[in-house]
């Protein structure tokens, strides 16, 4: 073979970019990064676009704080995460246990470059380049058949290893594009972005489902049914109603009912 070959060969071998990437990716503690959303479901349409900050701490603390739509969010506050979607689903949220893979939680990064060698079949794709700078796109097959999604894509920058774009293909036949740009790396992010506050809304019911239902007919997750009104809250003052969902995800959901001011 000529030195030419064996080059493009090497170049080819997506093994040590992926070995970069986690390498690269055990030196994260904390990252900040702005996103954008691509969700292509044929069955819902054109696709849905959804822009906002992103903000890991690791390992259990992650957020997704929306702009657009303003105020839509997905949290792990270390412990529990929450999805809150008023955007479609005024007053509606869902609480459960911090997933190890998938779209919402804090494994997003992760899941794709700790180990991927034994996770996934991997496939050098090409060369590109994002407004972050070049980058390789390797292709993963995972070696498992119990995740929810069936094939990734990821983009992965030249210059400090790190993923700067995920394309996922859901078991469902959806996919997610996930865009990073303007990636902070180990800086210090205030304790509030991991924290769910709930917010004054009022008179929304919500219907119980699966969180696995939730996430498969969600955008940036969020129902595409529409909502329906709640009972009157009965006496003084606005009571937040916990409500249990009969499923294995130990995920519960929560009501903001309407506030009634007493005579």
């Amino acid at each position: 073979m000529t030195p030419l070959l064996l080059l493009l060969l090497a170049v080819q071998d997506p093994g040590p970019i992926l070995d970069r990437a986690s390498a690269s990716f055990d030196t994260v503690r904390t990252l900040q990064a702005d996103f954008t959303q691509i969700v292509d479901n044929p069955m819902l349409g054109d696709p849905d676009t959804t822009r906002g900050r992103l903000y890991q701490r690791r390992p259990n603390y992650f957020a997704m704080r929306f702009s657009d739509p303003k105020n839509d969010r997905i949290v792990a506050d270390g412990r529990r995460l929450w999805l809150y979607t008023p955007s479609t689903t005024p007053g509606q949220v869902i609480r459960t246990t911090i997933p190890g893979t998938g779209t919402t939680g804090p494994n997003l990064i992760g899941q794709f470059v700790e180990h991927p060698r034994e996770r996934y079949s991997a496939r050098y794709v090409r060369a590109d380049s994002l407004p972050d700078g070049p980058v390789d796109v390797v292709a993963l097959t995972p070696r498992v058949k119990d995740l929810p999604y069936e094939a990734a894509t990821v983009w992965i920058a030249k210059q400090d290893g790190l993923v700067r774009r995920i394309e996922i293909v859901e078991n469902t036949g959806q996919h997610r594009t996930i865009t990073l740009q303007h990636l902070a790396v180990n800086g210090t992010i205030p304790t509030r972005e991991f924290r769910f506050s709930r917010l004054p809304e009022y008179g929304w019911s919500i219907s119980s489902q699966r969180l696995g239902d939730f996430l498969r007919r969600s955008h940036h997750p969020s129902p595409v049914s529409a909502p329906t009104r709640a009972p009157r809250a009965r006496g003084r003052g606005t009571a937040w109603h916990h409500r249990p969902l009969a499923t294995p995800d130990d995920a519960r959901s929560w009501r903001y009912p309407r506030e009634r001011r007493g005579r």
